[in-house]
């Protein structure tokens, strides 16, 4: 009798004791034991033996694999998300960094909708930045001090931060490359001139365009300036303000004035007293003090608002620099901002690839501070590229 079979034989007989019986039952209907029939139908490997008197079964060949088809292929799914990730810096009444932020402080909205924010970080990865010099006739009354206060503010970012030295006026030099070597940006500072013109538009273009172009790490632009382009031929303002918008940099303009400009009194100073004792007198220091803020605000008002719209488009913060004390102040300011952030990554709940332009607002839930961000970012188009969003 085969094994199985007296198996069977014993479970059957095993079924008149009545502490068995329901065992047997299950036994009988659940038919041989797995480890019986995997011993009866295991395939001999190659070079096994077989029993004695049994002749030796062709071992069959292996099965080939089918190679996959286009159908196959038609039916993977490919899964692709895009976070967004947006730098965030947050004041205080007196303009400083406010620390120890937390994830629900923060609500986030993209087009008026309210968005989940699923990563909030500390931000502490070096920065790649491009200071911009202007260099134009403009300047050549403080070129000294302005290049003391350029190797101040370098003197101020981490020993890890990249910097790259571009200087502007009719022509657009490159001085340094980014570098973290502190003596080779001194000395591309002072080997700065002056020269006739003003490429701002061109420049700032090409900055973007050249030079930022496929660096992952966060960057920004410190862009020294009065603001008035005179030379430019491939790029406008417009152009300029729509690549930050669709780029990842911080823009940091720093406006300061020529050489007559820097003679009319500081917005932040009081109106002169009032008359002269001498009734007589011609002379009104309130009346000369308005005529020079309203020619003030003819030759910088244009210039102003471009410079402010940059940093506001792209999140960086607008500085004004009647003096080279404000200059130093400025400087100084934007170095605290670089070492100072937040960033708040979430995933669009709208998942059109369609390159539009999405707005983002943030409210923090924490009375008299201050959220200075971007506008917001540009949306991948349909070929998959992105501007000011990282696909993973």
């Amino acid at each position: 009798m085969s094994p199985a079979g007296r198996f069977r034989y014993n479970v059957l007989a095993m079924e008149n004791h009545p502490s068995l019986r329901l065992a047997a039952a299950l036994v009988i209907l659940l038919g041989v034991p797995t480890c019986v029939r995997a011993q009866a139908s295991r395939p001999r490997s190659v070079g096994e033996k077989p029993p004695p008197g049994k002749k030796a079964a062709p071992v069959p060949p292996p099965t080939p694999t089918a190679a996959p088809s286009p159908e196959d292929d038609l039916a993977t799914i490919k899964l692709e998300t895009t976070i967004v990730t947006i730098p965030v810096t947050v004041l205080d009444r007196n303009g400083r960094y406010v620390p120890q932020m937390k994830k629900g402080d923060f609500r986030l909205f993209e087009d008026d909708q309210e968005q989940e924010i699923e990563e909030f970080t500390t931000v502490e990865m070096p920065f790649h930045v491009v200071l911009m010099l202007d260099t134009s006739h403009s300047a050549q009354f403080r070129l000294d001090e302005i290049q003391q206060a350029a190797i101040a503010f370098v003197e101020q970012l981490r020993p890890e931060d990249r910097v790259c030295v571009v200087s502007f006026d009719d022509r657009i030099d490159l001085i340094a490359d980014f570098t973290s070597d502190r003596a080779q940006l001194y000395r591309a500072i002072r080997a700065t001139r002056t020269g006739a013109g003003t490429k701002l538009y061109d420049a700032l273009d090409g900055v973007m365009a050249e030079r930022l172009k496929g660096i992952q790490d966060r960057k920004a632009i410190v862009l020294f300036t009065d603001g008035a382009d005179t030379s430019s031929r491939n790029a406008d303002g417009p152009r300029t303000i729509e690549r930050v918008k669709s780029s990842e940099v911080l823009v940091y303009p720093v406006q300061y004035y020529s050489e007559g400009a820097l003679r009319v009194p500081s917005l932040a100073e009081e109106a002169p007293g009032p008359r002269a004792a001498d009734p007589t007198s011609p002379f009104d220091p309130a009346a000369i003090y308005r005529a020079a803020r309203r020619e003030h605000a003819l030759d910088y008002g244009p210039t102003s608002r471009y410079l402010r719209q940059l940093a506001v488009s792209s999140g960086g913060r607008f500085h004004q620099a009647e003096t080279i004390g404000n200059l130093n102040q400025a400087f100084a300011q934007i170095a605290e901002d670089l070492r100072s952030q937040y960033a708040l990554s979430y995933s669009p709940t709208n998942p059109a690839r369609d390159g539009s332009f999405r707005r983002v607002r943030i409210r923090v839930d924490r009375p008299d501070v201050l959220v200075r961000t971007r506008e917001g970012y540009r949306a991948a188009n349909g070929d998959g590229s992105s501007d000011g969003r990282t696909p993973k």
